[in-house]
């Protein structure tokens, strides 16, 4: 006697991604290499952040004069590579911080999780399915945290967690939720002030720790912060002689080949990290580009 077989199918949980307030680098680059005059107003914050330098326009034109890659098309790269990344994550559903609005109307209406993030953050596919390895329904999903930035490479870790890999020094959280490592419930944010308070990892930590979240910490690595030379916080390396930027592109670079370190199961952010460093590889070399494709290595049609 033969009894049917019945598959199990698993429904994986929607995930949403909101981009925090990033400048629009597409149009800035397309103005940068038509030549036309680019208000700073149009890439510089309209309030204060910490840790933010001063000069930053004057920054980007030195950045300008010394390589090949012009500031905007560099970024406009790095975040198409973010963004290729995001949407490639089955269900995935992408807003921007000006959609506030529509980010809590679909919270509202799907039971999902939120990741606030930058434009230089990458994550993994199987995001869905470690969502479902949760044990319980908490207010927020905590992961592991690969950073490379101008201190090398290394991965954030809450305490009495043990990550699935460990890639560099394993480093504490300053916060309770650190860059993109942190998924919320929908519960959470469906109302316009909320969501406000959980833009930003500082913020958040503030908000989840006065609004009793209970968070569920998972090992898996599933998001990634890369800070190229680029990123406002390395910025200030180009202050100086012409050579003065040297070290730290060096650095980078090599850094940035550690990546094959990295098993098979993290392609997800080595693969990306191979373009950037060939990125970042041409522009310290002073060599151009006739386009996106060309600095993604695209191949021609």
């Amino acid at each position: 006697m033969s009894f049917p077989i019945h598959e199990v199918v698993r429904i994986l949980p929607s995930v949403a991604f909101v981009c925090r307030q990033s400048p629009d680098w597409h149009s800035l680059s397309q103005d940068q290499r038509r030549g036309a005059r680019i208000d700073p107003a149009r890439y510089l914050p309209d309030h204060r952040i910490p840790g933010f330098p001063d000069g930053v326009d004057l920054l980007i034109a030195e950045w300008n004069r010394r390589f090949a890659i012009d500031f905007f098309t560099f970024r406009y790269a790095v975040a198409e590579l973010s963004r290729r990344s995001i949407v490639a994550i089955p269900g995935a559903r992408v807003f921007t911080f000006d959609r506030l609005a529509a980010v809590a109307d679909y919270a509202a209406h799907h039971e999902s999780y939120v990741y606030f993030h930058d434009d230089d953050d990458f994550f993994a596919p199987n995001l869905p399915q470690v969502i479902c390895s949760a044990k319980t329904k908490p207010d927020a999903i905590v992961t592991p945290l690969f950073r490379l930035g101008r201190d090398g490479h290394s991965t954030f870790v809450r305490d009495q967690c043990t990550p699935d890999f460990l890639w560099g020094r394993r480093k504490p959280h300053k916060f309770r939720y650190q860059s993109n490592n942190y998924g919320l419930s929908s519960r959470r944010c469906t109302n316009l002030a909320d969501l406000a308070s959980l833009k930003d990892h500082v913020l958040a930590s503030r908000h989840a720790d006065q609004s009793g979240y209970r968070d569920e910490i998972l090992p898996s690595v599933v998001s990634a912060t890369v800070k190229t030379p680029a990123s406002a916080s390395m910025l200030p390396i180009l202050r100086g002689g012409p050579d003065c930027h040297r070290a730290a592109f060096e650095k980078f670079i090599a850094d940035c080949q550690r990546a094959d370190e990295l098993p098979s199961s993290c392609s997800w952010i080595s693969e990306p990290l191979r373009v950037i460093r060939r990125l970042v590889s041409s522009a310290y070399r002073g060599e151009g580009c006739d386009s996106i494709g060309d600095l993604l290595g695209e191949e021609r049609s």
